[in-house]
């Protein structure tokens, strides 16, 4: 799949380095010359058709996403509606956007997508998660997107990364892969909520059981890993010495503790906790 998506990205990056020299400067821009480049990429049509659709799915994320912020403007709204009225599949795309005038148009989103950063690109596509099965109907592209820029992360990727650096022998790995994780963790924050809030609750969780069974006891966690979800949420995003602390003792069980031990301290956790705030 993602060697899949890699010719995508590959695909977007090669219309931004045919394309973005005239965008740049829009106000001077050789029509002539862009519709030059567009009748070339004509004559493949394989290469012509995912070319039109790639621009409708960056189009429709794109402006869709600034419907979420409450700031699009009345004629991109306008645009999104017609889509989601007219086009209901990539037999439509092909034949409404097969216009050079429309082509130009719709040029800049693909540009806009292929220049924004993965934590960006993830924020596009969590927020155009209502209109999955939409886009998914339109073209099967837009859930390898989907597993490309918005697969949720896990604590798992914690694991492995201190494993990976292990291996590397890298001289400190345990600090650079806490490290690592709670840079992705703060940027979940801003880019995918739910996932965030996921992770926040297996941390909290994770450290529960332990002081339960007094393997860890953290008087500063102590403190307040019973608060709200929410303000625990706010906190750990607002506070990287608390984020760090809990995914150290994280990785700590982790690596001391068998997954079969983990099951059985969780377990023994539960028959004295029954319904305990970590099952919101």
């Amino acid at each position: 799949m993602i060697a899949i998506n890699d010719i995508l990205d590959n695909f977007r990056d090669e219309i931004y380095q045919l394309f973005s020299p005239y965008y740049n400067a829009i106000e001077d821009m050789n029509y002539g010359e862009v519709e030059s480049i567009i009748n070339k990429i004509k004559k493949n049509e394989k290469i012509y058709n995912l070319f039109l659709t790639i621009l409708f799915l960056d189009d429709y994320k794109i402006k869709y996403h600034y419907y979420t912020l409450c700031d699009i403007e009345d004629e991109e709204l306008d645009k999104l509606n017609f889509y989601q009225e007219k086009i209901n599949n990539s037999s439509d795309v092909i034949e409404y956007f097969d216009n050079n005038g429309v082509i130009m148009e719709v040029i800049p989103s693909t540009l806009l997508f292929n220049k924004i950063n993965s934590n960006e690109k993830r924020e596009v596509m969590v927020e155009n998660k209502s209109q999955n099965k939409y886009l998914n109907k339109i073209s099967g592209l837009h859930t390898l997107d989907l597993l490309y820029y918005a697969t949720p992360y896990n604590l798992d990727y914690l694991i492995n990364t201190y494993y990976e650096y292990e291996e590397e022998e890298m001289l400190d790995a345990r600090s650079e892969a806490k490290i690592e994780f709670s840079s992705i963790l703060k940027d979940l924050y801003i880019s995918d909520k739910d996932n965030y809030l996921e992770i926040v609750k297996k941390l909290r969780e994770a450290y529960k059981i332990l002081s339960f069974h007094k393997i860890f006891d953290d008087e500063e966690l102590n403190k307040i890993i019973n608060y709200d979800i929410i303000d625990l949420c706010n906190l750990i995003y607002n506070d990287s010495h608390i984020r760090l602390k809990l995914l150290d003792y994280y990785l700590e069980y982790n690596i001391l503790c068998s997954k079969e031990e983990q099951e059985v301290f969780k377990e023994e956790y539960k028959k004295v906790y029954k319904k305990d705030n970590w099952e919101e």
